[in-house]
């Protein structure tokens, strides 16, 4: 998805002042030198911001009736980057309420807070300031992430049990949509089953086929549940295709305590592996943490519970199935994975699909989940310091962290994200766009 900016040029009727790295003032008396640093502004941001970006035509602004035309055309545009050159009443331009990036030059920030005093950042959520290319790429990023949560649809397929508490899993609809601006469309344990009978069976046995032939093991589980999760996982797809969703909340409990199907770890673990946020047991608000994570980083995330948090060690225990092969980038090669049973459909021996992939020790990691009422993202960031294959959920991951106390009672629920990398700077912004507090361990 792309992310149009507009670069707008404030000029003025006055001289234009361009401050210099040595603290002097260069005032712009010639309209061929104000041109020709309009031109050579544009064809820095070509160079230095991202290939997603669209630039559009820029606008100069001398007077008034300039930010009248720019109104015109601001359905098309996703964020204003606004380079102060000149001053002139900008009141109408913040009142766009578009997403506004003021910049006077590489760290010489003057004229931009003579332009936007402190008062009007306070009183304009919409308004940032960039000190250079870096600040504005970042806030960029930040706002194309908000803008992608705003496009995202989630399937909930099937639904909670009433197995004590996973109610807490789904937060309200609404307050999603008017925080994030995310569709939820929910689609029946019965609808998904009907779904799941109508797909063609010489599909199944070729993607059934690759993921053996991609495994580095696979002797636990017989090709026939192999092919009945790769029923599952065509369905999802299909189901995906059918609402034009971006992700999917699973209510795999349902879908195995009562209708039976096999347990499907493996196929929520291809979805991730794909860029498709998936998570297991309808929790939404971990599949919210998902898509933040994964689109700030572009890489698929884990999620797991908090099986232990040892204090006089500072270690967080977090086990789960689903585990992806791609934790390092979507782009990246996948790590080796076995394909083994799961035991959550039952405990006394295995059955269905997971897989078991050993993540990288040494590895920094973020450790979050976004609270029910979507008020609070939690989070800690932390080292991997070993990955095992365990029962009943085949894969733990021990990650020392800074004060595992503090970790788990600033919890805001079981099931934790894990991404690869420290992304607590970019979550402390980007939880301010969304109107959430940052509660860091």
């Amino acid at each position: 998805m792309g992310f149009n900016v507009r670069p707008v040029f404030v000029v003025g009727k006055a001289w234009p002042v361009l401050p210099q790295p040595d603290g002097a003032l260069q005032v712009i008396i010639e309209k061929e030198t104000a041109d020709s640093t309009i031109e050579t502004f544009n064809a820095q941001l070509k160079e230095r911001l991202g290939s997603d970006v669209t630039i559009l035509e820029p606008t100069v602004l001398r007077e008034d009736a300039d930010i009248t035309k720019l109104k015109e055309s601001a359905h098309e545009v996703d964020a204003l980057l606004v380079h102060v050159m000149g001053l002139m009443p900008l009141g109408k331009l913040l009142d766009l309420e578009l997403p506004l990036i003021a910049f006077s030059g590489k760290h010489t920030p003057m004229m931009g807070l003579y332009a936007f005093p402190i008062e009007e950042r306070e009183s304009h959520p919409n308004l940032t300031y960039a000190l250079d290319f870096k600040e504005i790429n970042d806030q960029i990023h930040l706002l194309s992430v908000a803008k992608r949560l705003k496009n995202t649809r989630i399937a909930l397929i099937g639904g909670p049990l009433s197995l004590g508490g996973h109610q807490q899993h789904i937060p309200d609809s609404e307050i999603i949509k008017h925080k994030l601006g995310i569709d939820i469309v929910p689609v029946s344990g019965k609808e998904f089953v009907a779904e799941m009978k109508g797909i063609e069976e010489s599909k199944v046995a070729t993607i059934a086929q690759e993921w053996i032939a991609n495994a580095q093991e696979a002797s636990e589980p017989s090709t026939d549940e192999i092919k009945e999760v790769a029923r599952t996982y065509v369905a999802i797809e299909n189901v995906l295709k059918k609402i034009e969703a971006q992700a999917t909340a699973i209510g795999c409990l349902e879908l195995m305590y009562l209708h039976g199907i096999t347990p499907h770890c493996f196929a929520l673990a291809t979805l991730r592996d794909e860029g498709v946020p998936a998570s297991c047991e309808s929790d939404v608000s971990a599949l919210l943490t998902m898509l933040i994570l994964g689109y700030l980083s572009d890489k698929p995330t884990y999620m797991g519970n908090i099986v232990r948090a040892d204090p006089e060690k500072n270690i967080v225990m977090i086990s789960h199935g689903c585990t992806p092969s791609k934790m390092a980038g979507l782009n990246q090669p996948s790590h080796p994975y076995k394909l083994v049973h799961s035991y959550s459909g039952r405990f006394i021996e295995g059955t269905g699909l997971t897989s078991f992939v050993d993540l990288d020790k040494g590895q920094e990691v973020t450790i979050a989940r976004i609270a029910r009422n979507l008020d609070r993202i939690c989070v800690t960031s932390g080292e991997i310091i070993d990955c095992r294959d365990t029962l009943c959920d085949r894969t733990t991951l021990d990650i020392h962290v800074n004060d595992a106390r503090k970790f788990f009672h600033n919890a805001p629920g079981n099931h934790h994200v894990v991404v690869y990398g420290n992304y607590i700077p970019e979550l402390g912004k980007l939880s301010q766009l969304l109107g959430m507090k940052l509660i860091e361990s």
